[in-house]
Parts: C-alpha cells; structure tokens; sequence
C-alpha cells in the first residue's frame, strides 16, 4: 500500500488543510517541504492485494482546508464502465482553466473511497497429451463514492458562467456507483458480454444537477440515463483571464 499525508498551516498566506491523500486526477498538489519552490502530487491512499487470479484495490482521500481543488473527478475505472469521456469527464470535474479564467479552490472537505477488484480465471484440462484451455473468465467490479461540501469565493462563476451560485457560495456535490463486468471464453468460444451497473450524481445548488444511469450487458449493451438540471461544473475565478 501507499499513502500521504499533508499539513499546512499558514497565517501570512492564511492557508491551512490537513490532506490525507488526494484526487487520482493529479488536482491535489503541495509545496515540497524540502524545496517549496516545487510540488508533490497527492495521489488517494491506496492498498493492493494481488494473490493469484485476484487483485483488488481500495483506496480513499479526506482532504479539509481552505484550499481545496474543487469537487473530485469520478473513478477512472467507474468512468470507463459508463463510458464518461476523458475529456467530457475533464471538462467538468479536473483542475483546469476554463474560459481563460483560474479554476477556484474551495473551503470545506472532500471525501471519497473506492474498492476495485478483478479476477482472471483459466481452467486447463490435458486432452490427448495437449493442455487446452477449457474456461478463461474475466471478472471486474467495483463500487465507491465522492462527496464534496466547499464554499467558493463571491469572485467565482459555473463554467457555464452563472454566478452568484450555490447556496452562500456552498456547493454540494456527490457520485455513488457500482458494477461488475464479465467477459470470457469456453473452448476458445468468445461469451457474451455479461455486466450491469448503476451511477448516480448530485450537484447543488443553484444550478442544480442530478444525473442517474444504468447500465445492463448481455450481448448488446442497453443504458437508461435519467437527468435533471445544468451542471456547475469547476467554479472558476472571474477575477483573472
């Protein structure tokens, strides 16, 4: 396993957070103690167990302070089961500039787990003095979530351009989600894609948006997607650009 811890308090800069790990989008960074001038990414706090067919993955961030990088990206993994574009998912979740402007940092707390897991299965017979592969199933699943509460400066704007937004400048926002994706062979016959899904999120409020999908696999793919709303996005600065 791997993990990170970061405190800072800074009365001149009136800063302060205490991070314990960070986003997986590399949003999350802080002055090297050693160098200042440089900075470290904080990556979740992640532990692996790899025996055998089966590896799984869990990791989590709690991140408190006055300087927040705004709301967390959805799980890579969980982003590539829905079919979130990267750029889609960028665009509305990851550190970036948006319309020319500063992305805005938050004052509150962001918290998140998640738990991944994947099983390779092959199952071998000797037939005729030839080892043939019999069963080769592939399983992957996984399930977490996201929660963000922060207050954004009264300088600060939607992506979409909205401002004032939130409640007093606080915004909430959440992701839950689960699947589990199976795909394998039998005699060296391709099985249909087996796999079902379900993902929903919040963003609140002023705009509001709520956003909800299912997704079922059996040897077509079939979503249900139900939304409501407009999306804030990353509240950027309107003071810059």
């Amino acid at each position: 396993g791997s993990g990170q811890l970061d405190l800072l308090i800074d009365p001149g800069e009136k800063k302060w957070h205490l991070y314990i790990g960070g986003y997986e989008n590399e949003a999350v960074k802080v002055p090297d103690f050693f160098n200042p001038e440089n900075s470290i990414t904080m990556y979740p706090v992640s532990v692996t167990v790899d025996y055998g067919a089966l590896k799984v993955v869990a990791s989590a961030y709690f991140l408190l302070g006055n300087d927040i990088p705004g709301p967390p990206p959805i799980n890579a993994a969980a982003a590539n089961f829905f079919d979130i574009s990267t750029s889609a998912n960028a665009e509305n979740r990851e550190l970036l500039y948006c319309n020319g402007k500063s992305p805005a940092n938050g004052t509150g707390v962001a918290f998140g787990a998640s738990l991944t897991v994947k099983l390779e299965k092959e199952i071998k017979k000797k037939i005729l003095f030839k080892k043939v592969t019999i069963v080769d199933i592939i399983v992957n699943g996984g399930a977490g979530f996201d929660n963000a509460l922060l207050q954004y400066g009264p300088g600060t704007a939607c992506q979409n351009g909205q401002s004032p937004h939130g409640l007093n400048n606080f915004r909430a926002t959440g992701t839950i989600w689960g699947y589990i994706d199976v795909n394998g062979k039998v005699l060296g016959v391709r099985l249909p894609s087996i796999g079902v899904g379900a993902l929903l999120q919040a963003d609140i409020p002023n705009p509001s948006f709520f956003r909800a999908m299912v997704v079922l696999k059996f040897i077509k793919e079939w979503k249900f997607k139900f939304k409501i709303g407009d999306e804030c996005g990353h509240p950027c600065s309107v003071a810059d650009g």
